[in-house]
């Protein structure tokens, strides 16, 4: 009896003992004080000593990032038994900001993980401060990134650092649909379209596509035994970003996307920012309206062929995934396979005033966008139009390819943007010089004429592999309203129709077929290389009075210079050169 009665006294202080170290222990992580989170509405006061009577000395705000030092006695606060935690303070708290100084906080109102708070809020934090205290997104070893959870209603950050969080790379498999692609390895993958100009550097550069959070860490003396804060702030949407390297990943619990963290610079400042904030600054485009105003449009790609599976558990692990989204072949095979799908889109109206646009609103799911103002058209306010060619069904064996291309008109209104599709035309095309079937398409925007109002022209013509024609094909949509609302009005058989001639110095025209490009104003002349259809030119100069004809076409020879960034179909940047004028619009 005496016997068990030692055992069961020795039973309640080693229960005792736990609980004791078990509070006290979650201030430490591998054996070192960690970093906490403010949790709670009112605030926190910090005190100069470890007492309620103690001089208060600063007040953080919920969610508010600390760093203790020490763990102080134990006390009971409001019914509440915690420690005494000292803490470094922020510089702004300080009497002399280069000297470290300290205070100390009730350990009950402080978290490991950071507490469930609206992104809203926090953005409206920051921008009321200029800025937030955090930890750096990849100072735990342990998880090695931050998840931030996107919900229309319930969205938090949360730094993971147990073992057995949700992601954590202890599982071999973290679930995640989806990837961020390692801009390092796709700095020329955009370019298949030769829409955008192919780098010359080693130098990596992004947007950001939303709002974006930047951890600044160009903060002095910091060490590993000399710890400092470092500040989040917020970008606006269309920042310019420094890539430097990857030191991190993350996954967007609600979208399931795993994304890079980037170290890098904006404005000269060192940090670091999440893929998920940013885009390839080679998927953005820039439409020219005067030297004062444009139209500016960002947009993220996402690559659903590398995942994991979370029934079956296969997919990439940690070991892999450096190793195969820096692997060029892993974006170019996923463009020809359609595994692709946008994820961000951003949008910058002429007054420079920023909308993000729904993924949903697109017809394609994959694909490249870019923006497009058609000057060219009788209004005084030319409308925005949104480009978008898909590419997918790759046949290896019959080398052939789909290719579509949807139009949409973006409109806003208050704070929203939409995208609204005005057609699709697509071919079936192929490198196979033998039996094959070929085609070309193309569209082109023409000012309002005796006949029609401001339109656009959509041009499809396609063979089969025998070289049957199946479709030749011109479509008419008109804008009668000037309120970027094109309508089908019209279709007929055939290639699209010359009207009348263009010639003026400073007219805006775009080709209303594939044209070539000249040295000078004849036939005989240097070909630069073939405009598309649709290419946005202006006029500078016109061949005299001298009206030539080609193909039974009259028209002036123009010289005309691309008004975007434009290149020629075999590839080249577009610039100034002479075109014949019967063919453009």
């Amino acid at each position: 009896m005496k016997a068990k009665k030692i055992i069961f006294i020795a039973f309640v202080l080693l229960n005792a003992f736990c609980a004791f170290s078990a509070n006290k222990m979650r201030f430490y992580l591998s054996g070192k004080l960690h970093g906490f989170y403010v949790d709670s509405k009112e605030g926190l006061n910090v005190r100069s000593e470890p007492s309620l009577s103690a001089k208060k000395i600063a007040t953080l705000l919920d969610s508010d990032y600390v760093i203790p030092v020490e763990i102080g006695e134990k006390a009971t606060i409001d019914g509440t038994e915690d420690y005494w935690v000292k803490i470094l303070l922020y510089p702004e708290h300080r009497k002399d900001k280069k000297k470290d100084e300290y205070g100390w906080v009730f350990g009950a109102y402080l978290d490991d993980a950071f507490p469930s708070f609206y992104a809203d809020e926090l953005k409206k934090q920051i921008k009321q401060r200029g800025f937030n205290h955090f930890p750096d997104f990849c100072d735990d070893f342990e998880t090695n990134y931050m998840i931030y959870d996107e919900d229309d209603e319930f969205a938090k950050w949360a730094f993971k650092y147990s073992q057995y969080s949700v992601g954590s790379w202890r599982d071999k498999y973290p679930y995640y649909n989806r990837a961020l692609p390692n801009y390092f390895a796709t700095r020329e993958t955009s370019n298949v379209f030769n829409y955008f100009a192919k780098s010359e550097t080693r130098n990596v550069f992004a947007l950001t596509v939303r709002e974006a959070f930047f951890l600044d860490t160009d903060t002095e003396g910091k060490s590993a035994e000399n710890p400092r804060y470092h500040t989040i702030k917020l970008l606006p949407p269309f920042t310019r970003v420094g890539l430097l390297g990857i030191c991190g990943w993350g996954i967007e619990l609600k979208t399931k996307t795993l994304y890079p963290i980037y170290s890098a610079l904006v404005n000269n400042r060192a940090g670091k920012i999440r893929g998920i904030d940013i885009a390839n600054i080679y998927d953005s485009s820039h439409a020219f309206i005067s030297e004062e105003k444009g139209l500016d449009f960002v947009y993220q790609t996402a690559y659903t062929n590398v995942r994991t599976d979370e029934n079956s558990d296969t997919g990439f692990h940690k070991e892999e995934i450096e190793k195969v989204l820096s692997d060029k072949k892993t974006y170019d095979l996923a463009f020809l396979n359609g595994t692709t799908e946008i994820s961000a889109m951003c949008f910058k109206d002429k007054d420079k005033k920023c909308y993000c646009l729904s993924p949903k609103d697109l017809t394609k799911k994959n694909g490249f966008l870019r923006i497009l103002c058609p000057k060219n058209l009788a209004t005084a306010n030319p409308p925005a139009i949104l480009e978008q060619i898909a590419v997918g069904d790759f046949n290896e064996k019959k080398r052939t390819i789909n290719q579509s291309t949807t139009l949409y008109s973006l409109k806003t209104s208050g704070d929203e943007a939409k995208a609204k599709e005005i057609c699709t035309y697509s071919i079936t095309t192929s490198d196979n010089s033998r039996k094959a079937p070929k085609g070309i398409a193309n569209h082109f925007f023409a000012p309002s004429s005796e006949h029609y109002a401001d339109a656009l022209y959509v041009y499809e013509y396609q063979t089969d592999e025998s070289g049957k024609v199946t479709k030749n094909e011109t479509r008419i949509f008109e804008d009668k309203q000037h309120d970027n609302t094109f309508r089908f009005v019209k279709k007929y058989d055939g290639e699209p129709k010359p009207e009348r001639p263009a010639g003026e110095p400073d007219f805006y025209v775009n080709p209303i077929c594939r044209l070539k490009m000249r040295a000078e104003p004849n036939l005989d002349a240097l070909v630069f290389g073939t405009l598309d259809a649709g290419t946005l030119l202006k006029i500078v100069d016109v061949d005299g009075n001298n009206w030539v004809v080609i193909d039974g076409i009259k028209g002036k020879w123009l010289k005309v210079e691309a008004v975007n960034e434009e290149y020629f179909v075999e590839g080249g940047e577009v610039s100034t050169g002479w075109v014949f004028g019967g063919y453009v619009r």
